[in-house]
């Protein structure tokens, strides 16, 4: 009988998982300037297994994912949309593509209060030469999570605010608004260990996420499941329309899984050495209006050229023709006389040919 009781003594030792804590400091170093998410998303996934409440390992080291993106830290005066979010303390900038259609958003938040708080978002996207940027902005600014996040902690939210859509099309600026209302409920009900799709097991919080908006008359619920630790890693899991399971394999509508905060590396700290490849930056600011810096990296000298063409191809600058020396170079663009789009500048050098995306927001 001692023997009997000692084992269900040790089973349930080591089955118990750490209870953690996300904190302010948590939140703010995923969000400084410079850092890094790298996200994967599955859109065409339908079940997954959410787990239960209490203590469990959630597992999700089999999961696959149809696209990837990369969100970077930025600081808020880089964001064309500063103005537009105030008491905006943090920016990340990321791009998608979806349906064929490339966008750029900026995401503006805010931790005070011992409250993390969404400020707004905004978003632009190029179809056919119609731009259309879309702000999406709560007033007051939107509650994600009260802060210290514990087990059994929870929150009922009020979101109010206004997504406001401006489509630019033949010179004129048509701007449509959409009241937002909505009330959420979050849970934190579960913890113990999640074991991610790279091969990590880390200690995490289960939080149960529970909006219902209506909008023109029409009311809708939609149920998600996230699984966050204190390192940035996480996995989010929104439920099929009508399911309402809080555990088990349930049918889903998307997962996303985002593999945690890095130090971005800068073009600054790749130009204490010499370049060993041909690179190509991401041109900065981007959105930009009217100028904005490109920067290439040359492992040897060579005739270069760098040229900028629109989104159908056509030639509308041409910034470098000619020789240069192994390094770095960085040259100023200016697109005044241009209207706003996406432009695609290219940098060709030794046989070599790298394009990149730019965003001209007037």
């Amino acid at each position: 009988m001692k023997k009997y009781i000692l084992l269900l003594l040790v089973i349930a030792f080591t089955s118990t998982y750490a209870q953690i804590s996300l904190t302010e400091a948590d939140v703010i170093l995923g969000l400084q300037q410079d850092y890094n998410f790298i996200t994967h998303a599955n859109t065409s996934m339908t079940s997954a297994n959410i787990g239960s409440t209490g203590n469990q390992v959630y597992d999700f080291s089999n999961l696959t994912f149809d696209y990837t993106f990369v969100s970077n830290g930025k600081s808020t005066s880089s964001s064309p949309y500063q103005s537009d979010f105030p008491g905006t303390q943090y920016s990340l900038y990321y791009e998608t593509v979806s349906m064929g259609v490339p966008a750029q958003s900026w995401v503006h938040t805010s931790v005070t209060g011992g409250k993390y708080l969404l400020n707004g978002v905004g978003t632009a996207t190029t179809i056919s030469g119609m731009n259309t940027v879309v702000k999406i902005k709560y007033n007051p600014a939107r509650v994600l999570y009260n802060l210290p996040l514990t087990y059994n902690s929870s929150a009922n939210i009020t979101v109010s605010g206004v997504t406001e859509t401006t489509t630019s099309v033949f010179g004129n600026n048509i701007v449509n608004s959409i009241p937002l209302n909505s009330t959420e409920k979050y849970t934190v009900d579960g913890y113990g260990k999640l074991k991610t799709p790279d091969g990590k097991t880390l200690d995490c919080l289960r939080v149960r996420s529970e909006e219902t908006q209506t909008v023109n008359g029409t009311t809708s619920t939609s149920i998600s499941y996230a699984f966050i630790t204190k390192t940035g890693e996480s996995v989010t899991v929104s439920l099929a329309d009508g399911v309402t399971s809080n555990s088990g394999v349930v049918n889903v509508s998307g997962v996303s899984y985002a593999e945690g905060r890095g130090s971005a590396t800068s073009v600054a700290d790749e130009m204490a050495s010499m370049p060993v490849d041909f690179k190509l930056y991401q041109n900065y600011p981007n959105p930009f209006n009217p100028t904005t810096n490109i920067t290439y990296a040359l492992p040897k000298s060579g005739n270069v050229q760098l040229k900028v063409y629109d989104i159908l191809g056509n030639e509308v600058a041409a910034l470098v023709n000619g020789t240069k020396d192994a390094g770095f170079h960085t040259v100023s663009f200016d697109a005044s006389n241009l209207a706003s789009g996406i432009y695609i500048y290219s940098l060709k050098s030794e046989g070599i040919n790298i394009n990149q995306k730019m965003l001209l927001m007037k």
